[in-house]
């Protein structure tokens, strides 16, 4: 997500999509990501919570936390919360991303390394896709955060 002019009109079709299905997880992971993006912090946790009251194991709701106390520098409980998501699904890539982004932003270089590594022997191209925003972040191509 890095076109900011879209995120009003994203926000509108998904509180419509919302509307329609409050409970319909896709929505309320976009809402998550877009809200963070906006800057709206704690609605962007709102949504994650909202998916987390549907299924308390959700990697994605809690990875998504994580990347939101990261815009928020937050960063040791991004830390906790990426580890956590890791640990509830270690093959999820957004998960594996937002502990890489915790790494990155809590100066964890030997195991930001570590698991750079163990990202680029992967060979899944939707996954290697998918850790291209986090890689644009780390190197300084992505502004994340202020």
């Amino acid at each position: 997500m890095s076109n900011k002019e879209d995120y009003p009109n994203c926000d509108s079709v998904l509180r419509q999509i919302l509307d329609l299905n409050a409970s319909f997880s896709p929505a309320l992971e976009l809402m998550s990501s877009v809200k963070r993006q906006e800057n709206q912090f704690d609605s962007s946790i709102n949504y994650c919570n909202k998916i987390l009251d549907i299924n308390k194991e959700s990697a994605f709701a809690i990875a998504s936390k994580a990347r939101t106390f990261l815009k928020q520098k937050k960063d040791a409980e991004a830390l906790k919360l990426a580890l956590e998501s890791v640990s509830l699904d270690a093959n999820n890539p957004y998960s594996t991303g937002s502990l890489l982004l915790a790494y990155h932003f809590n100066n964890k270089q030997n195991e930001k390394q570590s698991l750079l590594k163990k990202i680029a022997a992967v060979q899944d191209t939707s996954y290697i896709a998918s850790m291209q925003y986090v890689k644009d972040v780390i190197s300084g191509k992505e502004i994340f955060r202020n």
